[in-house]
């Protein structure tokens, strides 16, 4: 299938962003990309492993420091140059040397390419793609990635903006808790809408400044809510 999609998380969010914060819900999953997939064409192959485990509250409120930021720029049957031109904008952008400016070319049935900022923090990592495609200048790609990435450490979230759309159903179904995020993208906010059809009242999402930058996200498990009617 396709691992690195436009219109999904790609690999690198749900394995250092999303598998961390369902271990501290209490499940055990882990697991390893074994073919890349990019879209159109697909192709990719993941093996995932899933121990399941007591559910504990998820609770994640603060974040005091940033730990460490990267880039790296996948490509699969493109020029080289494409990706060198992404990592060369986002050097810019946040001085980072080349020591963090990673170039990675992949196998995969169709070309493809994607730009991927990781950010570890104390709290935990955020994870932001952004996709090449036809008529999309590399240049572009990389500045619509800086401008995600600045916006989440322009405040003290602690969830990123598609991280936050994954973890409510987990947090719903296992023991629920409460999350500091930026603005939710939409995804987010038509989740929350369809799971409170199933519980009304689970999810709430409260503003936590005057601009929205940042609001927390509160979830109240399934067996503590009882299902609708």
């Amino acid at each position: 299938g396709g691992t690195h999609n436009p219109a999904a998380p790609p690999w690198e969010l749900i394995e250092r962003a999303y598998f961390p914060a369902l271990a501290e819900m209490g499940a055990g999953v882990s697991g390893r990309l074994e073919r890349h997939g990019f879209m159109p064409a697909g192709g990719g192959r993941v093996v995932i492993e899933v121990r399941p485990g007591a559910g504990q509250a998820y609770v994640k409120t603060q974040r005091a420091e940033i730990l460490s930021q990267r880039a790296e720029a996948l490509f699969a049957n493109l020029d080289v140059d494409i990706a060198r031109r992404e990592l060369a904008v986002i050097g810019k952008q946040f001085a980072m040397g080349e020591e963090r400016l990673l170039l990675r070319e992949v196998k995969s049935q169709g070309p493809g390419n994607a730009l991927i900022l990781t950010i570890e923090h104390d709290a935990g990592c955020e994870v932001i793609a952004e996709f090449g495609m036809r008529g999309r200048s590399a240049e572009v790609v990389a500045r619509s990635a800086a401008r995600e990435a600045k916006v989440f450490l322009g405040t003290d979230a602690v969830i990123g903006r598609h991280l936050a759309d994954q973890l409510l159903v987990p947090m719903t179904l296992c023991a629920g808790g409460n999350f500091t995020t930026v603005k939710p993208s939409r995804h987010t906010v038509t989740n929350a809408e369809i799971i409170r059809k199933f519980c009304p009242g689970s999810i709430t999402i409260e503003r936590m400044n005057d601009n929205g930058s940042v609001q927390l996200v509160n979830v109240t498990p399934m067996d503590e809510q009882g299902p609708s009617t």
